[in-house]
Parts: C-alpha cells; structure tokens; sequence
C-alpha cells in the first residue's frame, strides 16, 4: 500500500490477486465512507488493516499504509478514515492516525458528523452456546450503534489455550443463529461475555492469509470488547492442586475406574492426574472436563512434551484412559456422546508410542525432567518451557558441537555460553572471559527462574521483538560482570 507498491506491477497471478482484493475492499471502505455508513464503513476499515501484502508486512504496518494514503490525497472521507483507525487500532497506531488527523483539521479538512460515533457501539445483551464437551464455545454480544442493531459473534477454541477461530458480524439479529450445532444456549451477563473473550482476543494472531480470513473482524471485535464491563475479579474459577486431586479421588472410586484400578492402581492415579491437571489448565475449566480434541492433544502432544513415561505405565495407557473418558461423560451427564470420546481415546492410544518416541520430543522433555511430576500444573511447566529454551535454545540453533549435550546438564549451559558469547565485543573496561561469566550467570537465573526479575525482564523484551542474543546481552549488567 506503500506509493511504490502501487505502482509496481504484480509479479505473478496470485500478486495479482490479492492487488485486485486489496482494490475491491478499498473501493468498498470509500463507497461506506461517502454513503456514511457507520457500521459498513467500520468493518470495510477493519478487514483492511487486517491485510499483509507479503510474509513480512506487518499488522501495523498495513493501518500505517492507510494513514498514508490519507496524507497524501487529503479528503474529508481520508479524515473519517483516520477517525476509524483511531477506533479500531493499536496504541501506537491510534497515536500516528490522530496525529495525521490532527494535520488534516488543521488545514481545514474535517471528517463528517456521523464518524464522531465510531466504536461508541452500547452493549444491549449476550448469548453462550457451546458444543457437548464445551471444546468450542460462540460468544455473542449484541450491540446498539448508530440507531440499530448488530451481533458480534466470536467463536473459541479452547481445546488448548482460549484462541479465537472466527470473527462474525450481522445486522440481522433477529435471525441468527450463532452456533448450528450447540449443544447448549444460555443468556450471559456482559460482564461474563467479557471474561470469555478477553482471553481469546488478546492471544489470538494469524500469520498466513489463508488463516486471517476468518478473521477479518478482529479489529471490531477487540474495539467491542472495550465497550463491555470489566468482571469481578472475585467470580473468577481457578481450580487448586486440591481440586484436582479431589477429582482424581473421585474418578479412582468410580465403577468406571474399578477394573483399571484392579490392575495397576498406580499407573491409573498417573494418567488420571496428568488428564486432571490438563483439563483444568485454564480458567472456569474445572478437573474432569476433557473432550475428543483435547484427548488427542493431551496424549499426541503434551505428555510426549513434558513427563517421562515408564514402560509400566505405557502398558496401562489403554484401560486408564478409557477408564477415564467413560467416567467424565458420566460425570458430566453427556453420556449421549460417550462414544466420540471414547472413539478419540482409542485413536490417541493406538498411536501414542510413535508420537511419544518421537526424538524432539524426547528433547523438550529434557527441559523439565526436574520439575515434572503427574500433578503438576500444566501452567507451571508450559511457563518453565518457554523461560528454558530462551535461556538454552532447542538443539538445531545451538553453537556447533553442543546441539548433542543434555539440556538439564549445567556442563552444557556453560558450554552453549562460551561458544555463543566467544566472539561477541566486550564493553570498554570488560575482558572477554568476565563477558561470557556474565552471559553464563544470566542464563543460569533464566533457567531457575531465580530471581523471578531477570525472566520478567526478559520476557518485556521478547516481547518488544528483541532477538534472543540481543536480551542476553541486555541482561548483562554491571552487576554480573565478575571483579
């Protein structure tokens, strides 16, 4: 969207494609914009800052090319344009658009009456549905804005983490159907539509074009969210280690359990406490709740990520976790779909010892063989994981003759260190060796997350975009640098 993009020629079919898609939507957002159109012209604005030219535009910078244009053509539809953006953007884009708006009125090109309500949509009322094992859930929020009516309706995987699939906007509330298939609908507060969907929204990020299809409306949604009530901190759910392992208490006296506590009483309580662990992971998701997606995952991914598995308990895979599928259907009362999770426990058995044995996993294991007990808490581990491999990266990044050496080894964290910081220059006053002690201390308290400011630190400026070589080196402080 850049001037030189435009008038370069596409390259190929597909460039020229996405040139033409890109044209279309803009021609849409000026036709919302001259007809005043508040809600069209929010949504053509919306699905615009949502484009990437190419792989390595991004988000922003997409919202920045439509500040420019309106830098350059000055009209008062550019002004309303901008006043959108302003409505729907980033912090740091919000900034630059009231800026160049800022210019625009100054010299006398003023946006229409109408854009002033932008993003001023009152929320009216929510809906929930959500499928059997509450694996995917549609949160719907229906707004009043500019003398009418629309539904935002998003839809939630939460099979792992709170993630949003797709972003809906209709004006025909009065019809719509947000879920087809739901096995349940319930009127919610607006304040629990929030705590549903903040989550989601703020973790949710697409790469490719292919995936930010769906979510063309993501601005507007998160634009939305700002309008509802914050909730109660207080209502919150968070299951303890004591409420999990009350529920494994339960499941191991169940009719259902009785058979495979018979055998092995001590591989059943295992699998139990790392299905009750996983299936608790996240807010107002209690012990026991587990569905067919979230089985696969549990087995085909995370337990090959984290736990060392002994041959015992391999062998008792099978009639633990088939155990346990028909037990949480009771448990739940959906024993109308026991068979599509039990269906799913077979298929994710029967190919468990190939995605266990599989050799990446075996090493991302090696990152928490200390920490990892059946009960721990998924958080915790997924948390150790993330800080571990910033401090010691994954084998195929690591310096030349170390991607062989054991991650929980401290040899091989000092050694990873000397290689990596060898040819880096020292700050005025700083011997090589004292760079690579300070390098080696600052990994070692990333490792043990001791103390917790050196990961917090960290963390900001992973954030910020910093390379992983680049926070070391910001971590090393006067402090380190030995004497």
């Amino acid at each position: 969207m850049t001037k030189s993009k435009r008038s370069t020629p596409p390259a190929d079919p597909e460039s020229a494609g996405l040139l033409g898609a890109v044209q279309q939507l803009v021609t849409g957002l000026r036709q919302a914009l001259l007809a005043g159109d508040l809600l069209q012209a929010e949504m053509a604005m919306a699905c615009c800052m949502m484009l990437r030219m190419d792989g390595d535009e991004s988000l922003n910078e997409a919202a920045e090319s439509f500040i420019e244009l309106a830098r350059e053509s000055r009209r008062p539809e550019d002004a309303a344009m901008l006043r959108l953006i302003m409505s729907l953007g980033s912090p740091a884009v919000k900034r630059a658009a009231s800026k160049e708006l800022g210019n625009l009125t100054a010299d006398g090109v003023y946006p229409a009456d109408w854009v002033t309500e932008a993003g001023k949509a009152t929320p009216l009322r929510a809906t929930r549905h959500i499928d059997a094992f509450e694996e995917l859930q549609v949160i719907t929020v229906i707004y009043g804005y500019g003398g009418s009516e629309h539904a935002v309706s998003v839809a939630i995987d939460v099979v792992d983490v709170p993630e949003v699939l797709n972003v809906n906007i209709t004006t025909d509330v009065a019809d719509l159907v947000a879920f087809p298939g739901a096995a349940r609908a319930e009127e919610i507060t607006l304040a629990e539509a929030r705590r549903r969907l903040e989550p989601a929204l703020d973790y949710t990020e697409r790469d490719s074009p292919e995936a930010m299809a769906p979510l063309m409306y993501l601005p507007i949604a998160r634009s939305r969210l700002r309008r509802l009530p914050v909730p109660d901190a207080a209502v919150i759910r968070t299951c303890t280690a004591a409420d999990r392992e009350a529920a494994v208490d339960e499941f191991m006296t169940s009719p259902q359990a009785a058979a495979a506590v018979a055998a092995d009483e001590a591989a059943t309580r295992f699998w139990a406490q790392i299905l009750t662990a996983y299936s608790s992971r996240v807010s107002d998701e209690p012990p026991g709740q587990v569905g067919p997606h979230q089985l696969r995952a549990i087995l085909g991914e995370h337990v090959p990520s984290f736990y060392p598995v002994t041959e015992a308990q391999r062998a008792h895979l099978g009639p633990a976790v088939t155990a346990w599928a028909r037990w949480s259907v009771a448990h739940r009362g959906i024993s109308d779909a026991a068979s599509e999770l039990t269906d799913a426990a077979d298929e994710a058995i029967a190919s468990f010892d190939r995605d266990y044995d599989d050799p990446a996993y075996a090493v991302m294991r090696g990152y928490v063989t200390d920490l990892v007990t059946s009960d721990a808490d998924v958080a915790v581990l997924r948390m150790a994981t993330v800080r571990r491999t910033l401090a010691l990266p994954l084998p195929d990044v690591r310096p030349a003759g170390t991607a062989h050496l054991d991650a929980a080894d401290p040899a091989t964290r000092r050694a990873c260190a000397a290689a990596e910081f060898a040819s880096c220059t020292p700050a005025a006053g700083v011997t090589q060796e004292q760079l690579i002690a300070a390098a080696e201390r600052v990994i070692d308290e990333l490792w043990t997350g001791e103390p917790p400011a050196t990961w917090q630190q960290a963390e900001r400026l992973t954030v910020d975009g910093l390379a992983r070589h680049d926070v070391i080196h910001s971590l090393i402080s006067p402090l380190r640098i030995p004497g």
